[in-house]
């Protein structure tokens, strides 16, 4: 009888976790198709043109060297088919929201308890939806916040982790945060490991550069400084909206003493000043999105237990 009693709860919580995925999957999608079909309906260029030079070698650094997501979605069509090629990319989208959501769960639940868990999903679809402002149809951002998920749950596999690597370095530049998460991870038992996807990573991105060729940056410093200029405003109030979560992980930080963690958040600045250095501030919301994988347990711990 005790059983049954303590496994009612649990049954009924699994489903509840359950539906909230779905309906947050559902949620994300919607907000993601809603701001990217209508950006790509009023200016096609970036959502097809773009992809269609780095298929071409020809595009602009970095976009260049990003050769995972573009080359996914030519499995299935070419960025000359407009509708199946941005059928493509939602379909990549769906796949990497739904990996993000299932790990995110399973990573939270075992710590944070069940409440924080449920919040902490409904967090992170908040932060997605907010990704989309200046969002084109490519899923290179979301790939990667998906495949830094699936590192946080599947570490301990090592050939697991070596793919996900390579993947990563694939997708973008940042693919070395993915190697500092997991020596984080590994700690000094997988640092000879650790070092090892290191010169993966190194090998890969420098052979892509090598093997397309060198190419002007896309805005350059100057070009960057001045579109942060023109938008200062709007980037100001997306920054401020992730303001809280940053609040609450530094309040996680000092109450709680678990080492993983605040080398996670040590990332996640570091992260950051890169992202404020070299990046563009109203676009800050999609390339934050590693940084918020990694302090939310800390920012969940800061609230009261339920």
């Amino acid at each position: 009888m005790d059983t049954t009693l303590t496994s009612a709860p649990s049954t009924r919580y699994q489903r509840a976790a359950v539906g909230l995925i779905i309906l947050l999957l559902c949620l994300t999608t919607t907000s993601f198709l809603g701001s990217v079909l209508t950006q790509c309906t009023f200016d096609p260029v970036p959502c097809y043109d773009l992809d269609r030079q780095i298929l071409n070698h020809t595009a602009l650094a970095p976009f260049r060297y990003r050769v995972l997501a573009p080359t996914l979605m030519s499995l299935i069509a070419q960025p000359e088919q407009h509708g199946l090629w941005f059928s493509a990319g939602t379909g990549v989208h769906i796949l990497a929201f739904a990996i993000i959501f299932v790990t995110l769960y399973l990573r939270l639940s075992a710590e944070v308890g069940k409440a924080r868990t449920l919040l902490g999903l409904c967090v992170m679809s908040v932060m997605l939806m907010f990704a989309f402002n200046r969002y084109f149809l490519t899923p290179t951002s979301i790939i990667e916040v998906a495949l830094l998920s699936l590192v946080l749950v599947t570490w301990r596999n090592r050939w697991l982790a070596l793919t996900i690597i390579i993947l990563a370095s694939f997708n973008r530049e940042t693919g070395l945060l993915l190697v500092a998460v997991y020596a984080a991870l590994g700690g000094k038992a997988g640092l000879k490991f650790s070092l090892a996807l290191l010169i993966v990573w190194a090998v890969i991105t420098a052979g892509l550069h090598l093997a397309l060729g060198s190419a002007a940056h896309v805005q350059g410093f100057m070009g960057t400084l001045q579109i942060n200029l023109n938008h200062l405003a709007h980037g100001l109030l997306i920054n401020a909206v992730m303001l809280p979560i940053w609040i609450l992980a530094v309040v996680g930080y000092r109450k709680r003493h678990n080492p993983l963690d605040r080398k996670f958040l040590l990332i996640a600045f570091m992260y950051m000043i890169a992202v404020f250095v070299g990046g563009i501030l109203d676009e800050s919301a999609r390339m934050a999105l590693p940084a918020i994988l990694l302090v939310l347990p800390l920012a969940l711990h800061a609230l009261p237990s339920v």
